[in-house]
This record gives C-alpha cells, sequence and structure tokens, in this order.
C-alpha cells in the first residue's frame, strides 16, 4: 500500500523528526483496485526472479521481515552481520534510523478492502 501512496505523493520515506507532509484526506478516492493488483503481481515477479536467482547460483539469502526490521532494527542488523560472518570492532555499534514507516490507517483499509476485493466472488476466502 506504501508503493502505491508514493506513486500517487512522491513520499517514498520519512525522517523522524519530520512529520507525514500528506493529510490522510490525500488519499480519500485514491484507492485502485487495478493499480494494487498490479504492484502485487509486479511484486510477486521480482520475489519469484530473486529466488530463481540465487537457486541458479546455489545461494542461500538471508531473509529478513519488514516487520521485524521496524520492530527491531538493532537485532535485525546484528543477524546480517552474524551471517556476513562480520563483527563489530570495539566500540562500534549499530546506528539508530532516522527513517520511520511511512504506514498508516490508510494502509489497514486500503490493505482490509484488497483483501476482500480479491475474493469477493471465492467460494474460499483463504487470506
Amino acid at each position: 500500500m506504501s508503493w502505491w501512496k508514493a506513486i500517487q505523493d512522491g513520499q517514498w520515506h520519512v525522517k523522524d523528526h519530520n512529520p507525514a507532509s500528506k493529510s490522510l484526506q490525500v488519499y480519500k478516492g485514491r484507492y485502485d483496485f487495478n493499480a494494487l493488483v498490479h504492484l502485487l503481481h509486479d511484486h510477486c515477479l521480482r520475489e519469484t526472479a530473486a529466488q530463481a536467482f540465487f537457486e541458479h547460483n546455489q545461494i542461500t539469502p538471508y531473509s529478513i521481515f519488514y516487520e521485524d526490521l521496524l520492530l527491531d532494527l538493532s537485532g535485525t542488523i546484528s543477524g546480517i552481520l552474524r551471517y556476513l560472518n562480520i563483527e563489530l570492532e570495539e566500540g562500534q555499534g549499530i546506528p539508530l534510523s532516522d527513517f520511520k514507516s511511512t504506514s498508516d490507517q490508510i494502509n489497514s483499509e486500503w490493505i482490509d478492502r484488497l483483501r476482500n476485493d480479491l475474493q469477493k466472488d471465492s467460494d474460499k476466502v483463504i487470506w
């Protein structure tokens, strides 16, 4: 949802010390089922291509979940460093991020709406 919002308003990230510059009212009436399905499809194709690349090159990627990154940036980065066998030097730490999530109430509303729209004609609700 944030991808679609950023395409519309050009706000790809927000720094902690700067409030989101867009009012939620900006997105009212901007839900677009076809655009969201296109982005979902594009994401699935990109993810599949990445997995095929890893398999072809016999690479075992380290998986990072965005939600984990948001909840524990330092722990997520520490996990990456362990996976890569990289140790921090004495006194070196992991800096905090200046960025915050762009997800908001609109994201939640659009996710629920997309979920319902995708399954509205289905006898079996999966998601």
